[in-house]
């Protein structure tokens, strides 16, 4: 899959070009400050992270040691690959440290600025052609984390496109590597492999490509082998990070499949049976965790049932929303999330993002749809969620104020009308 022509032409421009050489320069500073891009290698000790790690402090549900370790070992190789890598980690840290004070807003506007112009830089590099795999593979890297950094500060209205621009490297990595691509006979991707490897930043891909899939209703930009539907839970490598039992991230892909007609979507039945009989497990990471964070983590995964439950009924079978299977769901979604300890550390959250969207759109009665327009509007608990809520909820009120009047119900073909009203792509 080629990316789209109308993405790159705006990366000809060359004045963003000369950011190759340079490092952004500390917030408050001039934009036009820089310092010599450093080149050399660099030493383990320096650049390991300190004791209270940064991403430990903005994640809800915390990493066992094992984690810790590959992500600060994944870290380093990619700090040591390329110097934009280096640069993009230090603006990275910058934003992170603001968040957990609290000064994001004071700081947005250069962030924004530095994050565009790594973005250009990035693409220029694609456009070019001449990374080798091993360096394709960490531009992806510098791209996902780019897209991570543009949803903290509230700029991601652009990331279906941009992730269709990263696809091919996303292919090109999975199908060099055979321990994630197992049978070379077929071409889509295989879910499953990918969840459970050390592989964070093709993790983070599926999520983001899935999620945005879901919310745009546009079409996923791989073609996914989601017939692997549950790993063990010693190879759970990612789902600590953003709070989604990789058995329905699996899922999630199965009904956007199944949503778009796809031949290679099981049926839509089976999907329901396995979320209806489908019980809450406890993981390997519980022996570490404190109690509430295990009750919280309980909660959770009821709450993406429901939550895949009203999507399904909505998207694929065509339910209106005042029906009882959809109904329960949405009481279900805000009922379960409503006992979920809050953090406190203020910038760790759950990343809920798709439960209240989905429920949103579902939601009859006024104290729900409040309470949806509040969660994905609230900015000290949506900073670090994958999706930026903020972007859909002129969706919603476009829904609400229409088809949706008066607590009409609404059906998936209303709540697309809406988006492609008030947040059209170009496909």
């Amino acid at each position: 899959m080629m990316p789209a022509k109308s993405w790159s032409q705006p990366l000809h421009s060359t004045k963003y070009l000369s950011i190759c050489t340079s490092s952004p320069p500390t917030p408050g500073a001039q934009s036009s400050t820089s310092w010599p891009t450093v080149r050399r290698q660099i030493p383990s000790s320096q650049l390991s992270p300190p004791p209270d790690d940064r991403m430990l402090k903005l994640t809800y549900f915390k990493p066992v040691k094992y984690q810790i370790d590959t992500h600060r070992e994944s870290m380093l190789s990619h700090l040591q690959s390329s110097s934009i890598a280096r640069r993009i980690k230090i603006v990275s840290f910058k934003i992170h440290e603001a968040v957990i004070k609290g000064e994001e807003s004071r700081y947005r506007a250069i962030f924004s600025e530095w994050v565009h112009q790594f973005q250009l830089e990035l693409c220029a590099m694609w456009n070019r052609g001449l990374e080798s795999q091993v360096m394709s593979t960490h531009l992806l890297n510098e791209a996902l984390e780019l897209s991570y950094l543009k949803t903290i500060l509230l700029s991601n209205y652009d990331m279906y496109p941009y992730l269709r621009y990263t696809t091919p490297t996303f292919l090109q990595t999975v199908f060099s590597d055979p321990t994630l691509w197992p049978d070379n006979t077929i071409t889509s991707v295989s879910v499953a492999h990918i969840l459970s490897s050390p592989r964070c930043e093709l993790g983070n891909f599926i999520v983001m490509d899935t999620i945005y899939a879901m919310a745009y209703g546009l079409p996923q930009h791989v073609e996914y082998d989601t017939s692997i539907t549950s790993i063990p839970d010693d190879s759970m490598n990612f789902e600590w990070a953003h709070g989604c039992p990789t058995e329905f991230q699996i899922i999630l892909a199965q009904i956007n499949q199944c949503r778009d007609r796809n031949p290679n979507a099981p049926d839509w039945r089976d999907i329901e049976h396995r979320l209806i009989t489908w019980q809450s497990r406890s993981n390997s990471h519980h022996t570490e965790w404190e109690s509430w964070m295990v009750v919280a983590w309980l909660a959770v995964q009821e709450t993406w049932r429901h939550t895949l439950l009203a999507y399904l009924y909505m998207a694929v079978c065509g339910a209106s929303s005042d029906e009882p299977r959809v109904q329960f769901s949405v009481s279900q979604i805000f009922q379960i999330a409503k006992t979920i300890r809050k953090p406190e550390q203020p910038a760790a959250s759950i990343h809920l993002f798709t439960q209240y969207f989905i429920a949103g759109i579902c939601a009859r009665t006024e104290k729900h749809r409040l309470l949806a327009r509040h969660k994905l509007s609230d900015l000290s608990e949506s900073t670090h969620w994958l999706i930026r809520g903020t972007i859909f909820v002129p969706v919603l009120d476009h829904l609400w104020l229409g088809a949706g009047a008066g607590g009409q119900p609404v059906k998936w073909s209303d709540y697309m009308l809406s988006r492609e009203t008030v947040l059209p792509v170009v496909v």
